[in-house]
């Protein structure tokens, strides 16, 4: 329990810090990538339902477990397969709510501007208001597919 008469020495105030700021990147991170993992998800559950129903379907019928077993294992792997890929596709009113928000009023000229993920899309970063922002055009084809730095969380 915190007591106000308590002394901390530097290494351990400089400890907390620097473990509250990595369970803040930490965090953020999860955050942005929130609609891969949801995504991966929906598709883990179908994958893993489809191997249960093949499989118990395929030993009531009279079907060998093991057999059943490769069987399901096949089933799962094709709906994992054939399962469409996240879309790159920005919705209009997640970009007017990024615009508006990054702008504050000025005009989006695409010449200079571009919207950036800050987790970027290529390492699961999700089209979502907090993970994208207005940056220059330049800033954005130098910064790449990096991870962001702590400091670009603001």
């Amino acid at each position: 329990m915190w007591d106000a008469g308590t002394e901390y020495s530097d290494l351990e105030l400089a400890v907390a810090i620097a473990a509250g700021a990595a369970l803040f990147y930490a965090l953020s991170a999860v955050r942005a990538i929130r609609e891969t993992i949801w995504f991966k998800l929906w598709l883990f559950i179908r994958a893993y339902g489809l191997f249960l129903l093949v499989f118990y379907l395929l030993v009531s019928s009279g079907v060998a477990q093991e057999g059943a077993f490769i069987m399901g294992l096949l089933a799962a792997a094709v709906v994992i397969m054939v399962a469409p890929e996240r879309s790159r596709r920005i919705p209009a009113a997640v970009k007017r709510k990024v615009i508006a928000r990054d702008l504050k009023g000025k005009r989006y000229n695409p010449k200079k501007h571009h919207i950036d993920h800050i987790w970027p899309f290529a390492l699961g970063g999700g089209n979502t208001v907090d993970n994208l922002r207005v940056i220059s055009k330049a800033k954005n084809l130098a910064k790449g597919s990096k991870k962001p730095g702590f400091w670009d969380w603001f």
